[in-house]
């Protein structure tokens, strides 16, 4: 038996709904599964319409009108909305789930620095002495003292464990002393490809690498059935903003067969199966997955491509494809130098002749492409190369 979020499938109600309310059927000359009435139901359609009743069957909307509607189908279940409004879910084409491991904070919710450190504290205690920290989400514009984290404001919170915090949006990590040691970065450290390294005044490195992450491959990796449950609460979520289908930019093929596209060692993130796994088992919004590009030989070995799957879930564009980074670095590559930083312009992740085999790949086995370009000189290589 469906849930009624089940029923609903691409809409979603703008203010919380009375409860459903199951009634005797009036006589009606079609059957239905059901009943929304006496809103205010956003069409969106060319004339931007309003009308007051919604009709579902098999999970799909199959009559919108006047009240009228409500005798003209019977439903097992039926709401008066009582005026409330009804419009379209919203489907977000970008999104990264995220899930909490035992080792995370959630620098997203901290309004300041200090909030931080008090968090670093109590996850320091928590795990002991040695254990890594991490977390996602911090963002210098919503915090108080409005500046980067550094490895000094980490160190005065945890000398002891070595800590890595990404940035809202991914594209800079910030690691404390013991974290930098660990991954053997000092004032001499050459810089990542594509990446930056960035230093104080007097040479030594300040904690923060732009556009890669050094820490991570020290970091215990946790398995992915201890992070399911996180996952499956981050997907549900969405439905609480009105997002009832989505675009899943962090997915891949890695759990697939060894020789049909998958590895031995899958790692702990969502996948095309793993992704249909939750979906078999509880109500998600509509995902199209971006699949991390494989390389050649993995992606001529995997069966499927653009469009396969269902209308729960389905495999979308060989991405997220990073031809540079981002203004929050920032690393966007640019074709003019950025203000006030003579001689930079960003970078960019591949040659001419690295885009053009990965395009030229996908599109002969069928794929569409999901490209990462912020900068205008990486747009400019994305059409030209």
């Amino acid at each position: 038996m469906k849930t009624q979020r089940g029923w609903l499938g691409a809409i979603a109600l703008a203010l919380v709904l009375p409860s459903a309310v199951v009634l005797p059927a009036a006589a009606a000359q079609e059957k239905a599964d059901l009943l929304l009435y006496n809103g205010k139901v956003l069409t969106v359609d060319s004339t931007f319409s309003i009308k007051n009743a919604v009709v579902v069957k098999d999970g799909k909307i199959v009559a919108v009108g006047g009240n009228e509607l409500a005798n003209r189908y019977t439903a097992p279940t039926r709401v008066d909305l009582k005026g409330r409004v009804l419009m379209p879910g919203f489907m977000d084409t970008h999104l990264h789930i995220i899930a909490l491991s035992r080792r995370d904070i959630e620098p997203d919710k901290a309004h300041s620095i200090i909030e931080i450190q008090q968090m670093l504290r109590a996850k320091a205690r928590e795990l002991g002495p040695g254990e890594w920290i991490t977390g996602y989400g911090w963002d210098e514009a919503q915090l108080a003292e409005k500046h980067n984290l550094t490895r000094q404001d980490l160190d005065v919170a945890t000398p002891d464990n070595p800590v890595v915090l990404t940035r809202a949006g991914g594209h800079s990590v910030v690691g404390n002393s013991l974290a930098l040691k660990i991954a053997g970065i000092d004032r001499n450290t050459a810089d990542p490809k594509a990446a930056l390294i960035e230093h104080t005044s007097d040479g030594e490195p300040n904690g923060i690498v732009r556009e890669n992450d050094p820490f991570g491959t020290h970091v215990p990796r946790e398995k992915f059935e201890a992070l399911r449950a996180s996952y499956v609460s981050a997907l549900k979520h969405l439905f609480e903003l009105g997002i009832t289908s989505f675009e899943s930019a962090t997915t891949t093929i890695n759990d697939e067969p060894v020789g049909q596209g998958g590895i031995a060692d899958p790692g702990s993130g969502l996948t095309f199966r793993r992704f249909r796994a939750i979906a078999a088992e509880t109500d998600i919004p509509r995902a199209t997955l971006y699949i991390s590009y494989p390389g050649p030989e993995r992606l001529k070995a995997y069966p499927h491509h653009s469009g396969y799957g269902d209308e729960k879930v389905r495999l979308g564009p060989i991405g997220e494809n990073l031809v540079d980074g981002g203004f929050t670095g920032p690393t966007a590559w640019t074709l003019a130098d950025y203000k006030g930083m003579p001689g930079f312009r960003g970078k960019g992740r591949f040659t001419d002749a690295e885009l053009q085999d990965m395009v030229d790949t996908a599109a002969s086995l069928g794929w569409q492409m999901g490209l990462h370009c912020i900068g205008d000189a990486a747009i400019q290589q994305t059409i030209i190369a």
